[in-house]
């Protein structure tokens, strides 16, 4: 026992450098038991080690190369020989919550998701996942108290990578924090990947001097002792970075946004200084760099806050102490029931292919349009017809649809009930089905279209509610969608099919490529708790 919790052996699902310097020490610090994958281990190689070791909880973390499919096989196997636990600390929400999150959900199969989002355990927990919030944390072994470097001293330091696709709220606190100093002319020294590359995507100028490149993990603690104020950008107002967590505990002076995921855990004036705005920002450094002796009462509280109640060893205790329930009774195959008010369901459709007035296609696109002399249009089908979900109502259902190349125009896809029998051999033969006379539902298309992470301009969604709660009631038989074009001198558009491979000109080969695919996302309000065993948010 630990703690009054039971003590289980763990595998930490691993091998990138700056999580293994990080995680682990949370096992090392309580005398738990643990293991990590061999170096460059293969699948194959992964369930021979998983046999040997035989742990009862797997423990995957961020996004990385042992994250795919062919590894989570084998944990799925596993967990299901030995009725093991599997879970997951999703560090990638609210930000890729769509795309890798529900990715991992779905192909992964996780018993637990903890996330160092606070709002998005419930997105989770919708989707019949127990889930619960858990941030980051520091190691004291690395992030303590430092002597300070020459070669890193500066007023004001940032220790930070800069992507091409940089969010909103993080161009939103660089503007807050950084712009306003570089303005000034400050002593700033900005540490990390992709500054000189990237600082185009930034809405101003950061000079040549200012940027010194980027930092060994293990010497970033370095810039923390030698900088007298640590500017700390944050990613979104519901969660903290990494680097908050490991600055406070090396006893860095942390300057801030003002944010509530910051106040969640911190107070400003003793642990750490937030910022609303850029004057702010100003007043704050210019009172900071002066008071030399307030910043390091304020480092100080800071560090013995971090290392009291926000170590790797902590979140280790919090993690057993939340599944502990779970996991018992997954050993002892017992029922687990979830309550949550409402549940989502993503269908894949069964069928899905292009047809037009003398062909069917079965190529990795459904076509709208006019292409050859002929009017093409998308049919799918979906299965929805499961006794488990009649009795609960239906709060939205939408089609989804991602379009893959960008249009010429704006025409408006309409999208139709189909009202008879059809099937592969039908639309190849030239005889489509029946449809409404009316749309159920149209869009139009935009005239913006991605090409880069995430895609979201691409995404096209039709409010289909009332058409699937009368399929699921009988009212109205179930033959499936219909999408067509309103202008048939357009031209086509071409969205991703189920046999989508996951590339094409503008989407380069993701792994989660299958978040691409078409799909109906129904919401269900339910009034009762559910058996998760008897629960399948992702339906083929």
């Amino acid at each position: 026992m630990l703690g009054g919790i039971d003590v289980y052996r763990w595998f930490y699902l691993e091998n990138h450098l700056k999580f293994l310097e990080t995680i682990p020490s949370g096992f090392k610090g309580l005398g738990v038991s643990y293991d990590l994958p061999r170096k460059q281990i293969t699948p194959d190689q992964l369930a021979h080690q998983l046999e040997e070791v035989r742990p009862d909880i797997i423990l995957a973390t961020g996004w990385t190369p042992l994250q795919r499919e062919p590894y989570f096989r084998v944990i799925n196997q596993y967990c299901n020989r030995y009725n093991a636990f599997h879970v997951f600390w999703s560090f990638e929400d609210p930000l890729h919550t769509e795309t890798w999150g529900m990715y991992y959900a779905e192909t992964g199969k996780p018993d637990y998701v903890f996330t160092h989002s606070f709002d998005s355990a419930s997105i989770y927990q919708q989707i019949g996942i127990p889930s619960s919030y858990m941030p980051f944390a520091c190691n004291p072994d690395i992030h303590r108290t430092l002597p300070a470097q020459p070669r890193y001293q500066s007023d004001i330091a940032l220790v930070a990578n800069l992507k091409t696709a940089c969010h909103t709220f993080r161009i939103a606190s660089l503007e807050t924090l950084l712009k306003p100093l570089i303005n000034r002319g400050y002593d700033v020294a900005i540490w990390g990947q992709g500054w000189r590359e990237n600082r185009s995507a930034l809405p101003f100028h950061v000079p040549d001097d200012m940027i010194r490149g980027p930092i060994p993990y293990d010497q970033v603690p370095y810039v923390y002792a030698s900088s007298k104020i640590i500017l700390g950008v944050q990613n979104s107002p519901d969660l903290l970075t990494r680097r908050t967590f490991e600055c406070l505990g090396s006893g860095g002076f942390l300057l801030t946004n003002d944010t509530k995921g910051v106040r969640r855990h911190f107070q400003s004036g003793i642990h750490l200084m937030t910022s609303r705005n850029p004057s702010e920002t100003i007043s704050m450094v210019d009172k900071f760099l002066r008071e030399g002796s307030f910043r390091k009462q304020i480092a100080s509280a800071a560090q013995r806050e971090a290392h009291r109640n926000h170590t790797y060893s902590t979140r280790v205790s919090a993690m057993t102490q939340a599944i502990q329930p779970y996991v018992s009774a997954k050993k002892q195959k017992k029922r687990v029931s979830l309550f949550t008010p409402r549940l989502k369901q993503e269908v894949r459709p069964r069928l899905n292919f292009t047809g037009s007035n003398n062909q069917g296609m079965l190529g990795q696109y459904l076509r709208v349009g006019r292409s050859h002399q002929s009017v093409q249009h998308a049919y799918l089908w979906f299965d929805v017809q499961e006794d488990l979900l009649r009795s609960w109502r239906i709060a939205s259902a939408k089609l989804k649809m991602f379009l893959v190349s960008p249009a010429a125009g704006h025409p408006t896809i309409k999208c139709y009930a189909i009202r008879s029998p059809w099937n592969k051999k039908s639309l190849q033969n030239g005889s489509p089905p029946k449809r409404s006379t009316q749309p159920i539902a149209k869009t139009q298309i935009r005239s913006s279209f991605s090409k880069e992470y995430p895609y979201k301009d691409n995404w096209y969604t039709f409010n289909i509610t009332h058409v699937v709660r009368e399929w699921l009631t009988g009212t109205q038989k179930n033959y499936g969608l219909c999408l067509g074009l309103s202008d048939a001198n357009f031209g086509f558009l071409q969205f991703t099919s189920t046999r989508w491979n996951g590339r094409n000109k503008y989407v380069l080969g993701r792994v989660y490529y299958r978040r691409y695919l078409p799909r109906l996302e129904i919401i269900y309000e339910n009034q009762t708790p559910i058996q998760l065993n008897s629960w399948s948010a992702f339906k083929e």
